[in-house]
């Protein structure tokens, strides 16, 4: 009855492989966490400026703003960003408001400005 279920040298290679295993997942787990970025983009605010700089807005310049926009998100969430929008509520609205970023969050918002002043210099 003093059977043993395993040698210690079976034992010893169990330890090793779960020990083994529980880092690499936890690499896994703390890599994909700490890997996430994100980028701050307010729309509302540059789409304003440039619509109020533009008197004689048109539907040609809506499309340039849209696709700009498009552009400029498009940029970053194929880079991996998550793109979060800044708006302004006002009543009757929802919406998912953010009360706290990561420090490694990037604002985008001056790269659709830009975007939009050159669209507007080649007219």
């Amino acid at each position: 009855m003093n059977e043993k279920l395993f040698s210690w040298k079976q034992l010893m290679l169990v330890v090793i492989a779960t020990i083994l295993t529980t880092i690499g997942v936890m690499r896994e787990f703390v890599s994909t966490q700490s890997g996430e970025k994100y980028a701050l983009l307010d729309k509302e605010a540059v789409v304003a400026d440039y619509v109020f700089s533009t008197p004689d807005f048109s539907d040609a310049d809506r499309a340039k703003v849209l696709d700009a926009i498009d552009a400029v998100q498009k940029k970053y969430a194929d880079q991996g960003y998550l793109v979060i929008e800044k708006t302004s509520c006002t009543s009757g609205d929802s919406s998912i408001v953010l009360s706290a970023a990561p420090e490694t969050m990037i604002n985008i918002t001056s790269e659709l400005r830009q975007r939009l002043a050159k669209d507007k210099g080649n007219d």
